[in-house]
């Protein structure tokens, strides 16, 4: 790390036309930077409005970031303590922003970055670890996935889970909640809410660790207090939410840091057979285990899924009584007819399902390289893109 001036940037050289207290909350805040990166503990950022400076390793992370969203990301979290930094990078990072003074008024932030050090676990080997049995597969889009949500724990960061119904947000939220807590969760189910709202509201966040699901289908003024609610909260609460969408664009007022959007199943058809295999572990009949046979995983990736996971949980549980052994094979799987399933969704056929087969295996085998896949495949990478799409693959 150096303690150089890497990425100075001001809107104006030389400070021509910057009137004088500007000139003067620029002057503390650089002092504040220089003191900070020759600490030489962690990576900073200094912003304000008219300049930005960074130490050569906070620039590789937010060499993509726009510099004015940045210093409105600042300002929304120069007092809420450690948080997370939205990166476009896979690892999140973790920081803490810290207000600079230059007297009465704001010089700008100090935004401290907290990088993992040598032979410490990264948050994607936690998240592989801890949400292993909520989120498994091995797509690139899950790892993900864990590894937001490790961070989510890490912190204690109040945390918005978005997706389609059936996607297992709630079963998330509650994982993610009970981790390392002996806290009763308190739950609210925004879906119900009715005059008595905010009374409910105040009284669940009483509660170190609150679960609000369906926040979306609140009223706008409800949603404004909910949020407003959850930003005046201390750091020993953590609230974890859940909603299909929400169509309210972050402010300097939304308490969310960790905002995980959970994908359908359709998306992330390569992790099927590990979720597939999750699922009928939890099921018993007789008080016996079951397993799937190998012939089941195709007949599974031949439909898309528009009831997402508790659609197939509904599938595979209907299944295990059919079974007359320990093994479930094709002859027990009763999949929806393709004329009840949602628009647009039907059946593949097998041709298909051994393409969608084929591709997976040598996207698992090259470890997700796109090059190296189309290589192994014998087409050409544009021709790999366009199958995946056609097949449902995350790209």
């Amino acid at each position: 790390m150096g303690d150089d001036l890497c990425g100075l940037d001001r809107t104006r050289p030389d400070g021509f036309g910057v009137p004088r207290t500007d000139l003067d909350s620029d002057s503390v805040l650089a002092q504040a930077f220089l003191r900070a990166s020759g600490s030489r503990i962690s990576e900073v950022i200094a912003v304000n409005e008219r300049m930005l400076m960074t130490t050569s390793g906070a620039a590789f992370h937010i060499k993509s970031m726009d510099k004015s969203l940045l210093w409105q990301w600042a300002r929304a979290h120069c007092h809420t303590g450690r948080t997370t930094l939205p990166l476009s990078t896979s690892e999140a990072v973790r920081a803490s922003c810290i207000p600079i003074q230059a007297g009465p008024l704001s010089a700008g932030v100090l935004i401290e970055l907290e990088l993992p050090r040598a032979g410490e676990p990264s948050t994607s080997a936690i998240g592989e670890v801890e949400f292993a049995s909520v989120l498994p597969g091995a797509s690139p889009t899950t790892v993900e996935l864990r590894s937001q949500l490790a961070e989510a724990h890490e912190l204690g960061a109040h945390t918005l889970l978005t997706g389609e119904p059936g996607v297992g947000k709630t079963t998330i939220a509650r994982h993610l909640l009970e981790l390392g807590s002996a806290s009763t969760i308190q739950v609210l189910d925004a879906g119900d809410a009715d005059a008595s709202w905010s009374a409910r509201l105040s009284a669940a966040v009483k509660h170190p660790r609150v679960l609000l699901t369906h926040i979306d289908t609140l009223a706008p003024q409800m949603l404004a207090t909910t949020l407003n609610t959850v930003a005046r909260l201390g750091l020993q609460h953590q609230v974890v939410a859940t909603a299909q969408a929400l169509d309210t664009a972050p402010a300097d007022s939304f308490p969310f840091s960790i905002w995980v959007d959970v994908p359908p199943l359709r998306r992330r058809l390569e992790d099927l057979p590990a979720i597939a295999n999750e699922v009928i572990a939890g099921l018993r009949h007789n008080g016996k285990v079951k397993r799937l046979a190998p012939g089941v995983r195709r007949q599974l990736w031949g439909y898309c899924w528009p009831g997402n996971i508790a659609e197939l949980e509904q599938v595979l549980r209907a299944a295990v009584p059919r079974a007359p052994t320990v093994l479930v094979d094709e002859s027990c799987i009763r999949l929806p007819a393709s004329e009840v399933a949602a628009p647009g969704v039907r059946h593949r056929s097998l041709v298909a399902a051994a393409e969608l087969t084929s591709v997976l295996d040598a996207l698992d085998r090259c470890r997700g390289n796109k090059v190296a896949t189309a290589d192994m495949l014998g087409i050409s990478r544009s021709t790999l893109y366009r199958k995946m799409r056609n097949l449902g693959i995350d790209v």
